[in-house]
This record gives C-alpha cells, structure tokens and sequence, in this order.
C-alpha cells in the first residue's frame, strides 16, 4: 500500500471517531473491528453506542465484542473518557482534553472498570466486559463518555517501512447513563473574551459553558462587536451545526480579517445564540447558512466587555521594499559625494593650468 493510501485511511478511520454526535459501536474495514451487546435497559435499542436506563446505585456489566481480522496477533489499547466539547464545537468521546469543567459533578472513568488492553490472537475474538455503576444520589442528566479501543502502533512493511510512517486504527462507542428520560434543559454562559490582532488580522475567543447535565444540540452562534459605548457594528460573525457535552466548555474562536476600524481598546460583544432544532420552538431565525428561517427551542443573549489588544507589524514585503529603498539612497549619497568630489578635483587642476 502507498503512503498516500495509508494516509488516506488513516483520515478516514479518525474521522469515523471524530465527527459523530453519538459515536457508533459497530465499526469494520480495519485489521480488527468492534460491535456492541446491547443489554435490555438500553433506551433506544435502534442504536449500536450504549444509553442506559438506570437506577440509583445499580450496577451492572456491559460488553464489547473485538475482532482481529487480521493474521498477526495484536494489542488493542483500552480507554476511557468522559464528554466534552473540543475546539471545534463538537462533541468528542475520545482521550484528548486533560483538564474538564468544573460543572461536571460525575467523572465516568471513576463509574465503569475494565481492561486496559486486550490482546487477540490472529482472526479470532474477544469480547470484553466493563462493569458501571450508577451513582447512589437521585442525578438528573446524563453521565456521558465513551470507551476507545486503539489498535497498538506498527510500522508499515514494504516501501513505507523505511519512512517510519505509523498505521494506528482507534474506534470508539460512546457510553451514556442516565437515571430518567427527562434529562433538563441545557444552559449556556459566556465566561471569558480575549482578542488579540496583528495588522487588524487574527481572531477573538470567546469561552462557553454549558453547565448542565445536558446535550445542547443545533447550536446557532450570530456575534456583533461594537465600542463600548457604542451602537455601530463593526464585526459580524455567524456559525452554525455546533453542539456541546453535558457539564462542558470551549473556546469559540471569531476569526477576523482585515477590519480597519478595529484598534486596541475596549469593546462590547454580543453573542446570540439558538439551541435545539424544533419545528414548535418558540424562537425563530434566519440561519445563512442554509439560507432559511429556524425554531429553536432556546434562546440566549450573551453579552460583556473585553480589551482587545491590535498590533501594527510590517510585513516581509514592506520591509524588503524599505530596506532596499534605504539601501538605495545610501548609494546615491555616496555616489552623489564622489561625483561632486571629482567635480570640484577637476575644477581645481583646471584652474591651476589656467594660470
């Protein structure tokens, strides 16, 4: 296989982990795959990832089913991470954020035990029991995380061995837990705003929080930057499609392209944000990017000021033309001051021969 092929699969094995809202269990195409025993308390038996109807303090054992389709036997890493909302403003199950939000009053690595790593002999498998327990206290919400298997890293053979390039497959299912069907309502707050730009370019962020034990879903962001002070817009920004974990924050980035008007000083921001298609919702608004009007079921206006800081900077082209520009005149100078030398060098021996 080429390295652009293993590249390729590589992509397209992360992006199945990635991007998905509820991260499917049944996964094939790799040199080993997984599926899941769905177990009787499941909400939507229609599903492949894990949503379990619970009581308060029971325990039970939920399993996973590995396969190695390959002939080589192999090690397939376990691990476990709680929700949260990545950079993008999406959703992910998959080890990566180290610190999580302090709202989140359950962390389901301390809920659910099993195996670190499981090894398969080759086209065989395995299937692999964790045992969860819910919570002793009544929790309205969701306790969400999911369960990764990671096939353990090895070089390519033939032609790509020799540029180190790693063929590593991780799959993940997404594991919730709740206690009851009513789950809440989601909330969002606006915590913190810095902006820094280089030549009127760069971007604002802007840190939301979703504090409650809930998915808030269909996230619509519309953003209006004024003086503080002030009325007249002078930034706008939109984004859509987003969603956020349950007791979850991240950093909204506002990118911003050469705005002339921007200077350091402080601003207002102005965030209004729609959450949760519903064709009933009681809040409607035009989304540009589909080019309609929405219902949402929740609305919020989020607002504060912040101290953007705008740096003026040459960039490479200006400084070549200055430098060569400077370089230049210094020529100039010292051939204009050798020409009138010559000049006046020359007048002197004439008048010399005149007399």
């Amino acid at each position: 296989m080429t390295k652009k092929a293993y590249l390729l699969f590589i992509l397209v094995c992360f992006s199945l982990v990635l991007n998905a809202n509820r991260v499917s269990g049944e996964t094939t195409g790799a040199d080993f795959s997984i599926s899941t025993n769905i177990p009787d308390n499941q909400i939507d038996k229609q599903q492949s990832y894990f949503d379990l109807l619970m009581t308060p303090g029971q325990e039970q054992t939920i399993s996973v089913v590995v396969y190695n389709h390959s002939s080589e036997k192999i090690t397939v890493d376990v691990g476990i991470m709680p929700a949260f909302t990545n950079e993008g403003g999406h959703v992910q199950y998959t080890p990566a954020k180290e610190s999580l939000d302090k709202t989140l009053t359950y962390d389901i690595r301390e809920l659910v035990d099993g195996p670190t790593k499981v090894v398969l002999e080759p086209v065989s498998k395995q299937t692999v029991s964790f045992q969860v327990k819910m919570p002793d206290e009544p929790y309205d919400g969701y306790i969400a995380g999911g369960i990764t298997f990671t096939e353990r890293s090895k070089k390519s053979d033939g032609n790509n061995q020799s540029s180190g390039l790693i063929n590593k497959i991780a799959y993940t299912t997404s594991l919730l837990m709740r206690q009851s069907l009513d789950n809440g309502q989601p909330d969002l707050k606006l915590r913190k705003v810095v902006g820094k730009l280089v030549n009127h370019t760069g971007e604002i962020t802007a840190n939301l929080q979703n504090p409650e034990a809930t998915y808030l879903d269909d996230l619509l962001l519309k953003v209006e930057l004024f003086r503080v002070g002030e009325q007249s817009v002078l930034l706008e920004y939109e984004q859509s499609d987003l969603q956020m974990a349950p007791n979850s924050n991240f950093d909204f980035r506002i990118p911003v392209e050469q705005v002339e008007q921007l200077v350091t000083g402080d601003y207002t921001i102005r965030i209004n944000a729609y959450g949760n298609l519903n064709t009933d919702g009681p809040h409607s608004v035009d989304n540009s990017s589909t080019g309609s009007n929405q219902k949402y079921q929740f609305h919020w206006e989020l607002t504060t000021d912040f101290h953007l800081i705008v740096e003026q900077k040459p960039d490479t082209a200006d400084k070549f033309v200055r430098s060569k520009s400077s370089k230049l005149n210094w020529q100039l100078i010292v051939v204009s001051l050798i020409f009138v030398g010559i000049v006046v060098i020359t007048w002197r021996i004439t008048k010399k021969r005149q007399r």
